[in-house]
């Protein structure tokens, strides 16, 4: 029999940690009958002998008290010994793991398993008594959390065996620690993974823990990560010109958004260098927030971290365009590309389907190919810029040369070769003085769109920054609403995820199989685009690395061994209601339904 299951009726019993016969995350049931378990007369085999444990004399049963479930963190709720003090230590006989950095890598890195309980009773039927040999009879089970401890009594009523399924720390088994770090760092909520827990009835813990642990160890490990992240993608960019860009993101599709993240994004590296959650209370509008956040990140880049922005590109927003005008005037101002395309191609589908416009349908994809040409091709020259774009009014009517326009001296020819008569012929052109051609100058040679296409000409876009805000999804959904502290450390996980797995390499074909291409060429997919309503090839990439979760599971770890306790930065407003909520029975007396 091995050594770490013998014990006496005077000997403390052990829980054991990590090692004992079974390495298992979750017990499957609570259900502590093992009635209809014929316990085996056979012996069981020689098993390798691991070092002794420390012995646990603490007999009354672990609970994790019910409170507000609070996605905010709040500290109602949870009363446990360690939330109270943050001094606090377990009591002596309770298993305690050193505080070290290899408890934290084994913990995180270490093979977990999902075992049924029949197959616990199972194992645990084979052990027999040190004292009279008699098989295991009963096994009394306490589910804590996603952790299960069992008491395995003989015949006579010997105490065999005291385990546990997990590593404990103070009266906390690790995997509650560990299994809110995997749900918050990979994206997911609480409610979805708990819901996957009912459905396959595998044990878990409240949502009160979750939400306690989060603000106590999650949250202020992601910030300490990220700042250090941060300060790295910072300190690159120091010594040299900088180009940014940046855009603002509503946590809420229309008008009524609660939050408006910005990110500013170095054009070089393709990295996020800062972002700003605002909230909605903070302007009292949600239309001014994307101001505001833009201020707070330009004012850290330029007086905090101290970069030498050269240039800027952003959307055409109004509130941004005055304060680069007036505030930020010596960072060159730019347009991105992208936002003012999407613009132009609005108005022109408005204007082509009015009765006689039908003509401009078909050259609106060409007309927002010559935009990007125009910005690319100008050299940064914005009259240039200007001019060339004003050429489609001419270019539409087949006509290639127009010497004779005063308003176009830089620019009197397309810049393509000469068409042949069968390109002439089958091209479909406008009509001089047509109303197809009529609206296409109207929206073309707007006065404001011609003013704002200077900005176009150092050919900057926000691609990237959109890619960074699809990631984002991932971690904070528009249609899921997130407390301040919360949104802001998912932020920084989106963040994260994107500067470590920018420039990844598009994958390649290893295995060639009938129908794909040949080894070593670039793998593609089909994708079909609502916008341009057609098939197009996409290219695949390598898969992500995620080493850096690994890193901020183990300072989660370690935080809690330590009892590192951050605080967490508070919301600007704990509500953005303008006037406290009334009672529940003040409400019901003025509640009606229509039902």
């Amino acid at each position: 029999m091995p050594s770490w299951c013998t014990t006496s009726q005077n000997t403390p019993c052990l829980y054991s940690g990590i090692g004992p016969p079974i390495q298992l995350l979750i017990s499957l049931s609570a259900d502590v009958s093992s009635e209809g378990m014929a316990p085996p007369q056979e012996t069981p085999p020689q098993q390798e002998t691991l070092p002794p444990q420390r012995s646990l004399k603490h007999k009354s049963p672990l609970k994790i008290e019910k409170g507000e479930d609070n996605s905010d963190g709040s500290d109602k709720g949870c009363q446990d010994d360690e939330k109270r003090d943050p001094h606090y230590e377990p009591d002596e006989d309770l298993p305690i793991f050193s505080i070290t950095d290899s408890f934290a890598t084994k913990a995180v890195e270490e093979q977990k398993y999902i075992v049924f309980e029949a197959n616990i009773e199972q194992l645990c039927y084979h052990i027999q008594c040190s004292q009279c040999s008699s098989s295991v009879t009963d096994i009394e089970k306490q589910v804590v959390g996603s952790g299960l401890l069992a008491t395995l009594k003989c015949i006579s009523g010997h105490v065999v065996l005291k385990w546990t399924s997990q590593p404990l720390d103070g009266r906390m088994p690790i995997g509650n620690l560990l299994c809110s770090a995997a749900t918050m760092f990979s994206g997911l909520t609480y409610q979805r993974v708990a819901q996957f827990m009912i459905f396959l009835n595998l044990q878990f813990f409240s949502a009160t823990t979750f939400y306690d642990l989060q603000k106590m160890y999650l949250i202020p490990e992601i910030n300490s990560y990220w700042d250090a992240h941060q300060k790295a993608v910072v300190d690159q960019l120091k010594g040299s010109s900088t180009d940014l860009i940046g855009d603002g993101r509503c946590d809420s599709p229309g008008f009524s958004a609660k939050y408006c993240s910005y990110s500013l994004m170095d054009v070089s590296s393709e990295k996020v260098v800062d972002m700003e959650l605002v909230q909605v209370s903070e302007t009292g509008a949600s239309q001014r927030m994307e101001a505001v956040g833009f201020q707070r990140c330009m004012d850290r880049v330029l007086n905090e971290y101290k970069l030498n922005v050269k240039t800027f590109a952003t959307d055409r927003h109004t509130g941004i365009r005055k304060l680069m005008r007036t505030k930020y005037s010596s960072v060159k101002h730019n347009f991105d590309i992208f936002h003012l395309a999407k613009n132009i191609k609005s108005k022109l589908r408005k204007a082509a389907k009015k009765k006689g416009n039908e003509e401009l349908e078909p050259w609106i994809k060409s007309i927002i190919n010559h935009l990007w040409f125009c910005a690319r091709a100008c050299n940064k020259d914005q009259e240039l810029l200007v001019q060339m774009w004003s050429s489609v009014v001419y270019h539409v009517l087949g006509q290639h040369e127009w010497s004779d326009d005063p308003n176009l001296p830089l620019f009197q020819k397309c810049g393509h070769d000469p068409l042949t008569d069968l390109q002439q012929r089958k091209k479909i052109w406008l009509k001089a003085g047509s109303s197809a051609h009529e609206a296409l100058k109207k929206v073309a040679l707007a006065k404001r769109l011609l003013k704002d296409i200077r900005f176009l000409a150092e050919f900057m876009h926000t691609g990237a920054l959109e890619v960074f805000h699809n990631v984002l999804l991932k971690y904070a959904p528009k249609r899921l609403e997130f407390g301040y502290s919360s949104m802001t450390a998912r932020l920084k996980l989106a963040a994260i995820d994107h500067n470590q797995n920018v420039g990844r390499a598009k994958a390649v074909v290893k295995k060639p199989h009938k129908g794909s291409s040949a080894r070593g060429k670039v793998q593609y997919k089909k994708v079909f685009t609502k916008m341009k309503k057609s098939w197009v090839l996409k290219a695949r990439y390598e898969a992500k690395n995620y080493d850096y979760v690994k890193d901020l599971m183990k300072g989660v770890v370690y935080r809690r061994q330590t009892r590192t306790i951050d605080p967490v930065p508070a919301a600007p407003a704990k509500n953005i209601a303008p006037t406290e909520a009334p009672s529940k029975e003040e409400m019901l007396k003025s509640h009606a339904s229509r039902f």
